[in-house]
């Protein structure tokens, strides 16, 4: 009798951000069959001590760049700079770079917080970005959490630097939100072109 193999199982608060972008809370061992079929490039890992070993291990020999960044739970403050996001932004949108993984320990605020500032660069409205947030921060009923005012003064006090801080040449789907239509060709375009 033929096996089946085990079933995929997603990281805890997968989703898709934007085609080539996803999010969630720190891969175990289950999850990293499911990942292997994203054909991630880039683990960007935020967490408060550098990634498992298993982690480390599986990156290596799935060929992906692991960016791990040490940062401490957001308490009452966001720990975060407005460079340091400006910086993760830039690597999670590096055309070069995904597919990428963007996680924390839980998947919710230290995550969370960067896709808010990813929806503000992208022109989103503060309440359609606060319900977005709110989708992934739920406890432990099916009750939505707005973001903590900590997180929604730093995403209101950050100012997008497009020009200055993301890469020259950017995914179509975020070029179009800066009104710039010279942002890379989409998979559809480029078959076209052909």
């Amino acid at each position: 009798s033929s096996r089946m193999p085990p079933p995929l199982v997603p990281p805890l608060r997968f989703a898709m951000v934007e085609e080539g972008i996803y999010r969630g809370a720190y891969p175990s061992l289950i999850n990293l069959r499911f990942l292997a079929r994203l054909r991630l490039k880039t683990v960007i890992s935020l967490l408060p001590e550098p990634p498992s070993a298993d982690l480390v291990r599986w990156c290596e020999e799935e060929g992906i760049a692991l960016h791990a960044e040490v940062v401490a739970p957001f308490r009452e403050e966001v720990v975060l700079s407005h460079e340091k996001v400006n910086a993760l932004l830039s690597r999670l949108v590096a055309l070069d770079a995904g597919p990428v993984y963007l996680h924390c320990l839980d998947g919710v605020c230290v995550t969370g917080t960067v896709v808010l500032c990813l929806r503000k660069l992208q022109r989103w409205a503060a309440t359609a970005a606060a319900a977005e947030y709110s989708r992934f921060a739920r406890d432990g009923g099916d009750v939505p959490h707005l973001p903590p005012s900590h997180v929604s003064r730093f995403v209101s006090a950050w100012r997008p630097e497009p020009r200055r801080a993301l890469p020259q040449h950017l995914p179509r789907w975020l070029a179009l939100h800066l009104g710039d239509a010279g942002g890379a060709p989409s998979a559809a375009q480029r078959d076209h072109e052909r």
